[in-house]
Protein backbone atom coordinates (compact mmCIF):
# COMPACT_ATOMS: atom_id res chain seq x y z
CA UNK A 1 0.00 0.00 0.00
CA UNK A 2 3.06 2.52 0.91
CA UNK A 3 4.42 1.51 -2.26
CA UNK A 4 1.14 2.33 -4.29
CA UNK A 5 0.71 5.62 -2.54
CA UNK A 6 4.60 6.84 -3.39
CA UNK A 7 3.59 5.51 -7.21
CA UNK A 8 0.41 7.83 -7.33
CA UNK A 9 1.98 11.17 -7.28
CA UNK A 10 4.56 9.96 -9.69
CA UNK A 11 2.08 8.63 -12.47
CA UNK A 12 0.49 12.39 -11.61
CA UNK A 13 3.54 13.46 -12.61
CA UNK A 14 4.95 11.61 -15.30
CA UNK A 15 1.36 12.59 -16.65
CA UNK A 16 1.46 16.28 -16.33
CA UNK A 17 4.84 17.09 -17.94
CA UNK A 18 4.24 13.92 -20.55
CA UNK A 19 7.64 11.22 -19.61
CA UNK A 20 8.51 9.24 -21.97
CA UNK A 21 6.96 5.48 -20.76
CA UNK A 22 10.15 3.91 -20.34
CA UNK A 23 10.90 6.31 -17.04
CA UNK A 24 7.09 4.68 -15.68
CA UNK A 25 8.40 1.34 -15.88
CA UNK A 26 11.91 1.84 -14.59
CA UNK A 27 9.90 3.19 -11.44
CA UNK A 28 7.69 0.63 -11.65
CA UNK A 29 10.10 -2.01 -11.70
CA UNK A 30 12.14 -0.57 -9.08
CA UNK A 31 9.65 0.31 -6.70
CA UNK A 32 6.67 -2.20 -7.33
CA UNK A 33 7.73 -5.49 -9.07
CA UNK A 34 11.19 -5.89 -6.91
CA UNK A 35 11.22 -9.26 -8.00
CA UNK A 36 14.18 -10.91 -6.44
CA UNK A 37 15.19 -13.15 -9.56
CA UNK A 38 16.31 -10.23 -11.44
CA UNK A 39 18.58 -8.40 -8.92
CA UNK A 40 22.13 -7.30 -9.56
CA UNK A 41 23.53 -7.96 -6.13
CA UNK A 42 23.91 -11.16 -4.08
CA UNK A 43 20.65 -12.43 -2.43
CA UNK A 44 22.54 -14.69 -0.20
CA UNK A 45 25.46 -11.76 1.02
CA UNK A 46 24.56 -11.29 4.71
CA UNK A 47 26.94 -8.20 4.64
CA UNK A 48 25.66 -6.40 1.87
CA UNK A 49 23.47 -4.07 4.04
CA UNK A 50 24.67 -3.71 7.85
CA UNK A 51 21.43 -4.95 9.89
CA UNK A 52 19.26 -6.10 6.66
CA UNK A 53 20.49 -9.89 6.70
CA UNK A 54 20.36 -11.28 3.07
CA UNK A 55 17.06 -11.89 0.80
CA UNK A 56 17.34 -15.62 1.40
CA UNK A 57 16.27 -15.32 5.15
CA UNK A 58 14.20 -12.52 4.29
CA UNK A 59 10.58 -12.98 5.83
CA UNK A 60 10.07 -9.78 3.48
CA UNK A 61 10.41 -11.72 0.61
CA UNK A 62 6.89 -12.53 -1.14
CA UNK A 63 8.75 -16.16 -1.55
CA UNK A 64 9.06 -16.58 2.41
CA UNK A 65 5.77 -16.98 3.24
CA UNK A 66 3.89 -18.74 0.29
CA UNK A 67 0.24 -19.14 2.30
CA UNK A 68 0.39 -15.12 2.50
CA UNK A 69 0.79 -14.72 -1.23
CA UNK A 70 -0.24 -17.64 -2.93
CA UNK A 71 -1.05 -15.66 -5.87
CA UNK A 72 2.67 -13.71 -6.17
CA UNK A 73 4.35 -16.23 -8.72
CA UNK A 74 7.49 -14.91 -8.87
CA UNK A 75 9.45 -14.56 -5.57
CA UNK A 76 9.61 -10.49 -4.76
CA UNK A 77 10.66 -7.75 -1.95
CA UNK A 78 8.49 -6.20 -0.39
CA UNK A 79 10.25 -3.67 1.45
CA UNK A 80 11.14 -0.71 -1.26
CA UNK A 81 13.34 1.15 1.10
CA UNK A 82 15.67 -1.82 1.68
CA UNK A 83 15.72 -3.04 -1.66
CA UNK A 84 17.08 0.35 -2.93
CA UNK A 85 19.84 0.44 0.18
CA UNK A 86 21.17 -2.94 -1.32
CA UNK A 87 21.38 -1.83 -5.26
CA UNK A 88 22.99 1.30 -4.26
CA UNK A 89 25.38 -0.89 -1.90
CA UNK A 90 25.94 -2.84 -4.71
CA UNK A 91 26.64 -0.41 -7.44
CA UNK A 92 28.83 1.64 -4.69
CA UNK A 93 30.87 -1.71 -4.02
CA UNK A 94 30.95 -2.93 -7.55
CA UNK A 95 32.39 0.65 -8.66
CA UNK A 96 34.77 0.85 -5.68
CA UNK A 97 36.20 -2.89 -6.60
CA UNK A 98 36.45 -1.85 -10.09
CA UNK A 99 37.39 1.41 -10.78
CA UNK A 100 37.32 1.37 -14.70
CA UNK A 101 33.46 0.28 -14.52
CA UNK A 102 31.71 2.37 -17.80
CA UNK A 103 29.08 3.81 -16.13
CA UNK A 104 25.83 4.01 -18.37
CA UNK A 105 22.66 5.80 -18.30
CA UNK A 106 19.15 4.25 -19.00
CA UNK A 107 18.63 7.58 -20.81
CA UNK A 108 19.04 9.06 -24.39
CA UNK A 109 21.59 11.26 -24.01
CA UNK A 110 23.50 12.86 -20.61
CA UNK A 111 25.64 15.81 -19.40
CA UNK A 112 29.55 15.79 -19.80
CA UNK A 113 31.03 14.05 -16.22
CA UNK A 114 27.63 12.25 -16.16
CA UNK A 115 26.96 8.35 -17.02
CA UNK A 116 26.87 7.92 -20.88
CA UNK A 117 23.72 8.18 -22.46
CA UNK A 118 22.29 5.51 -25.11
CA UNK A 119 22.97 7.46 -27.78
CA UNK A 120 26.82 6.95 -26.68
CA UNK A 121 27.44 3.42 -26.22
CA UNK A 122 26.14 0.04 -27.98
CA UNK A 123 24.73 -2.64 -25.22
CA UNK A 124 26.23 -5.76 -26.10
CA UNK A 125 24.34 -9.35 -26.45
CA UNK A 126 27.13 -11.82 -27.80
CA UNK A 127 26.77 -14.46 -29.48
CA UNK A 128 28.71 -17.08 -31.21
CA UNK A 129 28.45 -16.69 -35.25
CA UNK A 130 27.90 -20.63 -35.32
CA UNK A 131 24.80 -22.81 -35.25
CA UNK A 132 25.86 -26.60 -35.99
CA UNK A 133 26.83 -26.30 -39.17
CA UNK A 134 25.98 -22.96 -40.64
CA UNK A 135 27.20 -19.25 -40.33
CA UNK A 136 24.84 -17.29 -39.26
CA UNK A 137 25.11 -13.77 -39.86
CA UNK A 138 24.76 -11.35 -36.42
CA UNK A 139 23.65 -7.98 -35.95
CA UNK A 140 26.28 -5.81 -34.62
CA UNK A 141 24.57 -5.48 -31.55
CA UNK A 142 25.50 -9.22 -31.10
CA UNK A 143 29.01 -9.10 -32.20
CA UNK A 144 32.29 -8.52 -29.91
CA UNK A 145 35.01 -5.40 -30.57
CA UNK A 146 38.30 -4.59 -29.64
CA UNK A 147 36.60 -1.54 -27.61
CA UNK A 148 34.05 -3.73 -25.92
CA UNK A 149 34.14 -3.49 -21.79
CA UNK A 150 32.40 -3.75 -18.64
CA UNK A 151 30.01 -1.21 -17.81
CA UNK A 152 27.47 -1.12 -14.82
CA UNK A 153 23.79 0.80 -15.33
CA UNK A 154 23.69 3.54 -12.88
CA UNK A 155 19.88 4.33 -13.33
CA UNK A 156 16.03 2.72 -14.32
CA UNK A 157 15.19 -0.39 -13.89
CA UNK A 158 18.50 -2.10 -14.66
CA UNK A 159 20.21 -0.07 -12.19
CA UNK A 160 23.41 -2.27 -10.76
CA UNK A 161 23.60 -4.49 -13.93
CA UNK A 162 26.87 -5.28 -15.23
CA UNK A 163 26.60 -5.40 -19.24
CA UNK A 164 29.13 -5.58 -22.04
CA UNK A 165 29.29 -2.57 -24.31
CA UNK A 166 30.92 -1.02 -27.00
CA UNK A 167 31.73 3.59 -26.42
CA UNK A 168 33.82 4.05 -29.12
CA UNK A 169 32.65 6.23 -31.55
CA UNK A 170 35.03 5.53 -34.47
CA UNK A 171 33.86 1.51 -33.71
CA UNK A 172 33.44 0.24 -37.54
CA UNK A 173 31.72 -3.31 -36.09
CA UNK A 174 29.11 -1.31 -34.14
CA UNK A 175 29.02 2.20 -35.23
CA UNK A 176 29.72 0.83 -39.38
CA UNK A 177 26.53 3.48 -40.49
CA UNK A 178 29.08 6.40 -39.31
CA UNK A 179 30.27 8.44 -42.00
CA UNK A 180 34.47 8.87 -41.90
CA UNK A 181 35.79 11.57 -40.52
CA UNK A 182 36.93 13.12 -43.85
CA UNK A 183 32.73 12.47 -44.99
CA UNK A 184 31.84 14.21 -41.89
CA UNK A 185 34.55 17.13 -42.86
CA UNK A 186 33.20 17.64 -46.30
CA UNK A 187 30.05 18.09 -44.88
CA UNK A 188 30.81 20.07 -42.17
CA UNK A 189 32.48 22.69 -45.40
CA UNK A 190 29.29 22.22 -47.28
CA UNK A 191 26.66 22.97 -44.16
CA UNK A 192 28.93 26.22 -44.08
CA UNK A 193 29.02 27.22 -47.75
CA UNK A 194 25.19 26.64 -47.59
CA UNK A 195 25.05 28.79 -44.51
CA UNK A 196 27.09 31.38 -46.14
CA UNK A 197 24.97 31.38 -48.92
CA UNK A 198 21.83 31.92 -47.28
CA UNK A 199 23.11 34.90 -45.25
CA UNK A 200 24.26 36.90 -48.72
CA UNK A 201 20.67 36.18 -50.19
CA UNK A 202 18.99 37.20 -47.23
CA UNK A 203 21.73 40.39 -47.05
CA UNK A 204 20.59 41.11 -50.80
CA UNK A 205 16.68 41.02 -50.57
CA UNK A 206 17.34 43.28 -47.37
CA UNK A 207 19.07 45.99 -49.39
CA UNK A 208 16.61 45.52 -52.61
CA UNK A 209 13.81 45.94 -49.86
CA UNK A 210 15.15 48.79 -48.29
CA UNK A 211 16.06 50.60 -51.81
CA UNK A 212 12.42 50.28 -52.85
CA UNK A 213 11.37 51.61 -49.53
CA UNK A 214 13.71 54.74 -49.89
CA UNK A 215 11.57 57.93 -50.58
CA UNK A 216 11.42 59.19 -54.25
CA UNK A 217 11.93 55.56 -55.30
CA UNK A 218 9.29 54.68 -58.18
CA UNK A 219 8.01 51.86 -56.11
CA UNK A 220 6.94 53.78 -53.07
CA UNK A 221 3.93 54.74 -54.97
CA UNK A 222 2.51 51.38 -53.68
CA UNK A 223 2.00 50.19 -50.51
CA UNK A 224 2.60 46.53 -49.52
CA UNK A 225 -1.29 46.14 -50.40
CA UNK A 226 -0.44 46.83 -53.28
CA UNK A 227 -2.74 49.90 -53.68
CA UNK A 228 -2.28 53.33 -54.43
CA UNK A 229 -1.03 55.88 -51.89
Amino acid sequence: MLALKKFIPFYTAALCIKAHSALLAAWIESNILMELDATPFDKQDEMLVSGAGSCANCPKRTGFNKLLFSDVVKDSCTDPQCFQAKIDAHVNKATEAKPTLVQISSAYSSRDGAPLGRNRYVELQVKKARTGNERVKLPPFQKSCQSMTDAIVMDGGKRGHIVKVCSDPACRVHRGDRPSPEQLEKERVAERKRIQKEKLAITCRHRILATVLQPGHSSSRYTWRMGPV
